[in-house]
């Protein structure tokens, strides 16, 4: 596949009763075999979603600033830069689904997520329907 970009509305759905949590206007750029999804959580926060075979990297770039590569079952430790300091955290994830089509990509992730001891269970998802 070659280099490709299209306009898309992007939707973020972590709530328990399946509606989502917020929309997006972003955009998605197909090249070689990976794709990359991208959007602006707000006028200083953009988000960088990149998927390749099962694996997604999820980077995070504004007030707090974070990369993580999203493997099935591979722990990874990163820390959040916060106005306080690094604060340092692991996730694991347990399930990372991708599909994607002509019109729709959709990344499904649940994960551990913690420090120390102290880990939580979340899940969410992003659909892209692209323009």
């Amino acid at each position: 596949m070659t280099e490709t970009e299209r306009e898309a509305k992007i939707y973020f759905y972590g709530r328990p009763d399946g509606e989502y949590t917020a929309a997006f206007n972003g955009r998605v750029r197909y090249d070689g075999e990976s794709v990359h999804i991208e959007y602006l959580e707000s006028e200083t926060e953009r988000v960088q979603l990149s998927i390749l075979d099962r694996i997604v990297t999820l980077s995070h770039i504004g007030e707090l600033v974070y990369t993580l590569i999203l493997e099935k079952d591979t722990p990874a430790s990163f820390a959040v830069a916060t106005k306080l300091g690094r604060f340092p955290l692991t996730i694991i994830p347990k399930t990372v689904e991708t599909e994607l089509t002509d019109q729709n990509i959709r990344v499904s992730l649940a994960y551990e997520v913690g420090a120390d001891d102290s880990m939580t269970d979340m899940r969410f998802e992003i659909r892209c329907e692209l323009l």
